[in-house]
């Protein structure tokens, strides 16, 4: 049973990260003529529909489809734990909680990642472009207050506590959602 809900977890979550990664790649502009760009667009290609309409940058459809998956897994966690069928608000709140704790620890690892990346490695690669371009203006907005002190950015580590910060909030606020989590 407990191997069942990991699998389901790590299925639909790595799923929906990808989603969000293709939202967050869509409102930064990123450029899609890369590796790492063509295969998250090749993976979520099916779930852009241009029916649901975008707005300012925002595709409704990838995010739609987040949500969408976030409450199916809910309902396949909820079916496999306390064999019922419940899909109502608390499942769906649970949702858009999640799917906020999953853009968080992407935002998350791709600083970190960006910023392991800038201190050792000699050559840059298709990813460490699409990284750049996901967190610089999140960066250029923190070093607006904190500039560079002594040729050290302190702009990601500022960002990852910022974020660490809003996850525990969101913990806080919806402290019973903490087992569904």
């Amino acid at each position: 049973m407990l191997t069942l809900t990991f699998f389901i977890k790590i299925i639909f979550d790595s799923y929906i990260t990808v989603l969000l990664l293709r939202l967050w790649m869509e409102c930064s502009r990123c450029d899609f003529h890369n590796s790492l760009s063509q295969l998250v667009i090749k993976t979520t290609e099916l779930f852009n529909i241009r029916f649901i309409p975008s707005i300012k940058r925002i595709n409704f459809s990838i995010l739609f489809f987040s949500i969408f998956f976030s409450v199916i897994k809910y309902f396949f966690l909820n079916f496999i734990q306390f064999k019922i069928f419940l899909i109502n608000y608390f499942v769906f709140l649970i949702s858009i909680v999640s799917l906020l704790q999953l853009l968080i620890n992407l935002v998350s690892w791709i600083i970190i990642i960006r910023s392991i990346r800038s201190w050792a490695i000699i050559n840059y690669t298709d990813a460490d472009i699409v990284f750049f371009q996901l967190t610089e203006p999140l960066m250029i907005r923190i070093r607006h207050y904190i500039p560079i002190i002594g040729g050290i950015d302190f702009s990601g580590m500022i960002a990852i506590l910022l974020l660490y910060i809003f996850n525990c909030i969101l913990k806080d606020l919806f402290p019973s959602f903490n087992f569904y989590l």
